[in-house]
Order: C-alpha cells, then structure tokens, then sequence
C-alpha cells in the first residue's frame, strides 16, 4: 500500500475510534443492551415458562434462553424486561447535531 493511501487508511480508522467505537453514547448504548440481556437470561432462566410460546425441545434450558433472547427486537427486548423486572430503561438521549 503507498504511503499517502495508508496514512488516509490510518487517519480514518483513528476518526471511526474516536467518533463512532468509542463514542460515549455508543458505550452507553452497548452498557444498557448488556445490562438487558444480563437481566433477561437470568429471569428466563429462573423461570421458563416465562418464555411465551417457547418450546425448549432438546436443547438445554441456558441454550433455549439464549436462542430466544437472540431473535429478539430491541424493543420487545426492553417491554420484556419491564414485564420481568420491573424496570423501566430508556435508551440514552441522543447527542445533539454540531
């Protein structure tokens, strides 16, 4: 790769780093999401039958949670775990334009 053509394959991938991966409301996002997921398995866990019209078949009972957390919206996701916790998360604010 030539030089110039590298240094502005360099200088993206620091602007992506800086901007979108590592962007604070990206990280907020990705921490409310894990939290989520967190909070859903171990209530689909504890109780299965939790799962609405989820055969679990011959896959173990985390394989099943798993797979039905997995095919979730993220708002079912979320209406979800109000239903099952009790809390109601919202989605960081987005920041404003510049």
């Amino acid at each position: 790769m030539r030089l110039g053509v590298r240094q502005g394959v360099l200088e993206i991938k620091q602007f992506l780093r800086v901007n979108l991966y590592r962007h604070p409301q990206v990280n907020a996002n990705t921490s409310l999401a894990r939290q989520v997921v967190r909070e859903l398995f171990e209530a689909y866990l504890a109780d299965p039958v939790q799962m609405r019209q989820q055969d679990i078949g011959d896959r173990s009972t985390p394989r099943a949670v798993a797979d039905y957390i997995a095919g979730m919206t993220d708002r079912f996701a979320l209406t979800e775990h109000q239903r099952l916790t009790g809390a109601s998360l919202q989605w960081p604010q987005r920041a404003s334009a510049r």
